[in-house]
């Protein structure tokens, strides 16, 4: 059975390596066929390469950003946190999360790093749930924002503009109330437990789950009383948002920096950074691993309002290598590369914690 599942992932992998491969493929053939190589090259080579890198720079930022957010629930809900640890489980997620569909692969792998720490299952789970609630809550109101204080000129840049916002909104409540529900509710919460058991079984991180089937209420109310520690503290859920939001930024003012590398020009800050805001909402929900296919063809109608003089196809390229595929290469080397600590978890990983 376990060479059975092991080859059906390995099939699955391997079927969505080819789909986020076809896709920069597909994009450069579209390149060539309306651009000869001497107009591409001279685009390239004029790149200013200072404000590239800058470029760069905020893909590592908004590593270190995400970081620090798991640094303080996990701070908060266990007692202590490792900041080698915490970069690890970002990692993770912006690793799984890039090569799955609905980027829902993250979240087992997260639980598993944060295990590894010693701290106890259902605290993990908790840390997981608390975090991705404050990512929703920081992409919904950047958007309402772009919204309030932007609304008129991105809906003169961009065509239905208001359908592509509505539409974002509205999933984006649905998941921060789902993901609440999760939090506060003791059934659902029950079911959460159960269903990161199954996740942790399905991806052989724990290979004898019914051995620690009598663990389970414990860790039941181990996530209940993590969650009401993290939300009776304002003052972390206050730090985690800035966090989040700083993240958010250095993603979306990547474009504005290729608008500079690219063309020269200084302008369209705040409309790049709001129409990023949109952007993200709307991609996120995108059934492709990375959104690959959806976000290279919705953001074309973003970008093309900003860079008139560059060929936008080769726009949207880099700014996928640096805020995708960069992503998975950089996330699995990591991954792969650096070893585990050596903590014995055989008898006390699914403890309850210190705080919780």
């Amino acid at each position: 059975m376990y060479k059975k599942d092991k080859k059906h992932i390995n099939c699955k992998s391997l079927v969505s390596a080819i789909f986020i491969l076809s896709i920069p493929t597909v994009m450069l053939l579209i390149l060539l066929k309306n651009h000869s190589v001497s107009e591409i090259k001279t685009v390239f080579l004029n790149l200013k390469m200072k404000w590239l890198l800058a470029a760069v720079g905020c893909v590592f930022l908004s590593y270190l950003s995400e970081m620090m957010c798991f640094y303080e629930i996990t701070k908060k809900i266990y007692g202590k946190a490792s900041i080698r640890t915490s970069f690890r489980v970002t990692m993770a997620g912006v690793y799984f999360n890039s090569v799955t569909p609905f980027a829902c692969g993250g979240e087992p792998f997260q639980v598993n790093y944060l295990m590894k720490d010693g701290i106890p299952m259902g605290s993990c789970a908790n840390i997981v749930m608390v975090k991705s609630t404050v990512f929703q809550a920081a992409v919904f109101l950047t958007s309402i924002f772009s919204f309030v204080f932007n609304g008129g000129s991105l809906n003169r840049l961009v065509g239905k503009f208001n359908l592509f916002f509505i539409t974002g909104v509205s999933i984006n409540i649905i998941v921060i109330l789902f993901f609440v529900l999760f939090l506060v509710n003791k059934n659902v919460a029950r079911k959460t437990v159960n269903s990161v058991f199954k996740l942790l079984q399905k991806c052989h991180i724990i290979k004898n789950p019914e051995k620690y089937s009598k663990k389970k209420e414990e860790e039941i109310d181990c996530f209940i009383k993590a969650g009401k520690i993290i939300f009776n503290d304002a003052g972390v859920i206050m730090k985690t948002l800035f966090y989040q939001f700083l993240n958010l930024f250095f993603i979306y003012v990547i474009p504005y920096f290729l608008l500079i590398s690219f063309e020269g020009k200084y302008g369209s800050f705040m409309d790049i950074i709001t129409s990023q805001a949109i952007l993200r909402q709307i991609t996120a929900y995108i059934p492709s691993p990375g959104a690959a296919g959806g976000a290279e063809g919705i953001s074309y109608f973003f970008f093309k309002n900003f860079f008139t003089k560059s060929p936008v196809v080769s726009v949207i390229l880099i700014w996928r290598i640096l805020t995708y595929y960069f992503n998975v290469v950089f996330g699995g080397l990591y991954l792969l590369l650096i070893r585990d600590k050596k903590i014995k978890l055989k008898n006390n990983y699914i403890k309850s914690g210190k705080a919780a």
